[in-house]
């Protein structure tokens, strides 16, 4: 595929709470510690798609530390555990991603 000549695009994104969930990890909930490709492609599509633009990711950064924390979740079961979950989701995160069209 041939790389657009176009400047490439830089989009700021964060918010309070985040799970990139593990695919290994299936019982509990496990996030990555950044946010995947995937995703960041699929925030980029959420604001600006077209069927005839294919973005590539050219590099993401992490504006913010990451800080994972922990939560009690109750998914399958009617009563709920009383021990907290592991380590699972991210809190107060920020990231920068740059993508050109392919």
């Amino acid at each position: 595929m041939k790389v657009s000549q176009h400047p490439p695009l830089t989009v700021k994104v964060w918010g309070d709470f985040a799970c990139f969930t593990r695919p290994e990890m299936k019982v509990e909930r496990v996030s990555y510690p950044v946010i995947t490709p995937s995703a960041a492609r699929g925030v980029l599509e959420s604001i600006f798609w077209k069927p005839e633009i294919w973005w590539r990711i050219q590099e993401i950064q992490v504006l913010r530390p990451v800080k994972h924390f922990s939560i009690l979740r109750n998914e399958v079961n009617r009563v709920c555990l009383k021990t907290p979950a592991s380590q699972g989701s991210i809190h107060k995160t920020q990231y920068s991603m740059v993508f050109c069209a392919i």
